[in-house]
């Protein structure tokens, strides 16, 4: 397999960026539902 090194770095660098930014928006979609649960006395917390 004859590949040029950059691409499969770019390639790597992209796919972790966007696990990144996938990983960080269920994060802060989460917590929102959590904070809201929370202020509507769903949880009794």
């Amino acid at each position: 397999m004859a590949k040029p090194k950059g691409l499969d770095e770019e390639q790597a660098t992209r796919c972790r960026r966007q696990i990144a930014l996938a990983t960080i928006a269920a994060v802060i979609i989460i917590a929102g539902l959590w904070r809201t649960a929370v202020w509507l006395g769903w949880l009794g917390l």
